[in-house]
Order: structure tokens, then C-alpha cells, then sequence
């Protein structure tokens, strides 16, 4: 699912391994304003956003 928002945010097409890296780093900077946020958690609210979208 993940890989399927990227591809339809940003048009570019990536690997599992790249998806993994993008999902954590982007779940770091998320946690300035959202504390508990990690990498589990924004794929679980991505897949939730993809699924009812």
C-alpha cells in the first residue's frame, strides 16, 4: 500500500528497500509535532487514508 502512495504522490516508482528508508525518515520529522509517531504507525494511517481514501 505504502508503495502505491508514493507512486501516487510523487509519480516515481520505488523499491521496498527505498519505501523503508522514505517511511522512516519521514516518521522522524513527524514526530516534532506528533511525539509517538514511528514508522509502523504512519504505514498503518497511510494504509487506513489508501483503504477509505
Amino acid at each position: 500500500m505504502f508503495l502505491r502512495f508514493i507512486k501516487n504522490c510523487t509519480d516515481k516508482e520505488v523499491d521496498l528497500e527505498e519505501a523503508q528508508v522514505l517511511l522512516a525518515e519521514v516518521s522522524e520529522e513527524l514526530k516534532d509535532k506528533h511525539k509517538d509517531m514511528n514508522a509502523r504507525l504512519l504505514d498503518y494511517q497511510i494504509w487506513k487514508y489508501m483503504t477509505n481514501g
